[in-house]
Formats: C-alpha cells, sequence, structure tokens
C-alpha cells in the first residue's frame, strides 16, 4: 500500500494525490482552499501552476507542486 502511494503521487499532480488519498472532490478541496474549483482543475490537468504566494498558502494541504 505504501509503495502504491509513491507511485500514485509521482504520476498525477499533488493535488490530485491528495485529494484522492483524503476522498475529496475537486469541488470540496477547492473550497476548503478556498479558490475557484476551475482553478484546480487545471493546476491538475497541468494547465496552469499557483503562483509563489498561493503556493505558500496552501503547500500544507496539498504538497510541493
Amino acid at each position: 500500500l505504501l509503495k502504491c502511494h509513491f507511485t500514485l503521487s509521482a504520476m498525477i499532480s499533488p493535488s490530485r494525490a491528495y485529494r484522492l488519498m483524503h476522498g475529496l472532490s475537486q469541488k470540496k478541496l477547492a473550497k476548503i482552499l478556498r479558490i475557484d474549483p476551475k482553478t484546480l482543475a487545471r493546476w491538475e490537468s497541468g494547465r496552469s501552476k499557483p503562483g509563489e504566494k498561493l503556493k505558500k498558502k496552501v503547500g500544507w494541504a496539498v504538497g510541493q507542486f
């Protein structure tokens, strides 16, 4: 199980890995982070990344980007 976690985290974005491990939807995690769900979707798809200020603010929840 632990090995699978590391493989899963390496293959997908940190925010998606966090969501899947905690059973959260994009909408729920976006609400926790106080961001638009579309923003989270763009991060997870690799179409955009959070800015430095936002990385620091939400890093505790989703790890490094």
